[in-house]
C-alpha cells in the first residue's frame, strides 16, 4: 500500500471522528455561552520558579478524577481537554487515540470552547515532543487560542531539564567554593530543582529543530501584532522566548527590529505607535486620535474626552465591528451610527456571542424608545437571528428558565430572557418572572424581536 493511499485514509478517518467528535462536544457548549469574552492579557503571574508553579497551577486533578479520565481518554477524549490533566496523559492519548484526540480537540475550538490556558501549553508541548510539528502549527494557527502565553508555558516545560542541569551546576559550584556557602542559597537551589523535577515531562526537549519552528511562528507576527504586544503584554514573555529560542531582533522582528531590544528596556522609536500612546493624556487624545490609530483598549479610560470627530475615526479604523459596538455606550453619536450602519450594510460581521449581541441589542432598544434613533438595529437584529439559528447544543427537555423580577433586577430580567430565547429555540422551555408573587410569559420568546418584546412587556407587570 503507497504512502499517499495510508495518508489518504488517515485524512477520512480523522474527518470521520471530526464529525463524531462535533456530536460529542455539543453539550460543553452550554458552559461556553457564560465563559466566553475572557480577556486573555496578564493570564499567569510567573511565581517564585515560573517555569513550574504557574503552569502546574492549573493542570492538576484530583486523583479519582484523573484515573476516571485516563480510563475513558479514547472513548471520551474530550475529557482531556475539558478538566485538567497533566503532560503525560495528553503524550499518551497524542499517540495511542492520535484522530480521535485531534478531531474531538479541533471541534471544541471550533466550537469556541474555553479551554484553560495550562491545558493549551500542555497539549502543544505534548505535540512539540512528538515532533508533530504539523499539528502544532494547526494550533498555534488558532491566534485567540493559542498565542504567547501558550507558546512561553510550553517551551518553559520541555525546557525543564536544561534548567535542573543549570541548577545543579550553580548549587555544585557553590559546594565546592571556598567557605562555607549560605543555606539559604543552597536551599532556593535545591527548591528550583524539585519543583522543576515535578513537572518535567517524561520525553521532549527544546531542540534545533523545535527552536527553528518557534522562530518561523515568531517571523510571521505582523508589525501591527507586535506592537499591540509591545502595547498589551508583559515584555517578560518575549523576554524568556528570546532566551529559549535566540531570537535575533533584526532576523526575527524583520518587520519592527526596535521591538526585540524595546522588551529588554530601551526606548521605543518616536515615530511608533507604542511611543505615541506612552505619551498621550487628556489634552492631546483627540489630536493624536486624528493622525494615529490608537487601540481603543489603550485609550478608553479617556473616553469622557473624545469629540464627536475622534469618535468618528475609532469607528471607522477599529478592525472589529464588535469593539465598537461592545464600546457603544462610550463612542454613541450620530456620526458614529452612521459608520456602523455602513459597516454592516457592506456585509461586515459581528463576532460576538449570541448572548452578548443580544445585551447590546436591549441596549439599543432602550435608547430607541426614547427621542434617539438607531439607524442600524434592524441589519443588527439580523445577524443575531442568524447566530440564533446557528446555536445547537444537547438539551433534554423541559427547561425551566427563571428571572428575578424584582425593581433591581434588570440584569437577571435581560439575561433570563436572553437565555430563554436561546433555550427555547432547540427545546421546549418555559420562561417565568418573579417578585411578591409568579408571573408567566405566555410565549417563550423564540426569535430575537420577541426578546425585545418580553423584555418589553415585562414593564407592565403591576407588583
Amino acid at each position: 500500500m503507497s504512502r499517499s493511499w495510508i495518508v489518504y485514509e488517515q485524512n477520512l478517518e480523522l474527518d470521520r471522528q471530526l464529525y463524531t467528535a462535533q456530536e460529542q462536544c455539543r453539550g460543553q457548549n452550554r458552559r461556553n455561552y457564560q465563559r466566553r469574552g475572557r480577556n486573555q492579557h496578564g493570564r499567569d503571574n510567573q511565581a517564585n520558579t515560573p517555569e513550574t508553579a504557574s503552569l502546574m497551577k492549573d493542570v492538576q486533578a484530583d486523583s479519582s478524577q484523573l484515573e476516571k479520565i485516563t480510563k475513558n481518554a479514547k472513548e471520551k477524549p474530550h475529557l482531556l481537554f475539558t478538566n485538567t490533566v497533566g503532560f503525560a496523559l495528553h503524550y499518551d492519548s497524542q499517540e495511542s487515540n492520535h484522530n480521535g484526540y485531534w478531531a474531538t480537540l479541533f471541534a471544541l475550538l471550533k466550537s469556541g470552547y474555553d479551554i484553560s490556558s495550562g491545558n493549551k501549553a500542555l497539549i502543544l508541548a505534548a505535540a512539540w515532543a512528538h515532533k508533530d510539528h504539523k499539528m502544532a502549527e494547526r494550533l498555534l494557527s488558532y491566534k485567540e487560542q493559542f498565542g504567547l502565553v501558550e507558546v512561553v508555558k510550553a517551551l518553559n516545560l520541555l525546557d525543564s531539564g536544561r534548567k535542573i542541569r543549570e541548577w545543579e551546576k550553580k548549587m555544585k559550584r557553590m559546594e565546592l567554593q571556598k567557605g562555607k556557602p549560605k543555606k539559604s542559597k543552597l536551599s532556593k537551589c535545591k527548591q528550583n530543582i524539585e519543583n522543576l523535577k515535578a513537572v518535567q515531562p517524561k520525553v521532549g526537549s527544546v531542540s534545533g529543530a523545535l527552536i527553528r519552528h518557534v522562530k518561523n511562528w515568531v517571523q510571521q507576527q505582523t508589525a501591527k501584532e507586535l506592537e499591540y504586544f509591545a502595547l498589551f503584554y508583559p515584555k517578560e514573555s518575549w523576554k524568556k522566548l528570546a532566551d529559549i529560542c535566540h531570537l535575533n531582533p533584526q532576523k526575527d522582528f524583520s518587520s519592527i527590529p526596535w521591538f526585540l531590544p524595546f522588551c529588554f528596556g530601551e526606548e521605543a522609536p518616536d515615530t511608533s505607535l507604542v511611543k505615541k500612546c506612552s505619551l498621550i493624556n487628556k489634552d492631546n487624545v483627540n489630536e493624536l486620535i486624528l493622525g494615529t490609530d490608537v487601540p481603543y483598549s489603550h485609550i478608553k479610560s479617556l473616553a469622557g474626552e473624545l469629540n464627536k470627530e475622534s469618535k468618528t475615526r475609532i469607528a471607522t479604523y477599529t478592525e472589529s465591528l464588535s469593539t465598537v459596538l461592545w464600546n457603544y455606550e462610550d463612542l454613541s453619536c450620530p456620526e458614529v451610527d452612521s459608520v456602523i450602519n455602513e459597516r454592516l450594510e457592506g456585509g461586515e460581521e459581528v463576532d460576538l456571542t449570541y448572548g452578548k449581541l443580544m445585551e447590546r441589542l436591549l441596549m439599543l432598544a432602550m435608547k430607541a424608545k426614547g427621542t434617539e434613533q438607531v439607524p442600524f438595529m434592524a441589519a443588527l437584529m439580523d445577524q443575531a437571528e442568524k447566530g440564533l439559528k446557528n446555536i445547537s447544543v444537547s438539551l433534554k427537555a423541559p427547561v425551566a428558565v427563571l428571572g428575578d423580577r424584582s425593581p433591581s433586577m434588570n440584569v437577571a430580567i435581560r439575561t433570563s430572557t436572553i437565555i430563554a430565547s436561546l433555550v427555547a429555540n432547540i427545546t421546549q422551555a418555559k420562561l417565568s418572572f418573579f417578585a411578591s408573587e409568579n408571573y408567566d410569559i405566555e410565549e417563550v420568546p423564540k426569535t430575537v424581536k420577541e426578546v425585545n418584546w418580553v423584555d418589553d412587556a415585562k414593564h407592565a407587570v403591576k407588583f
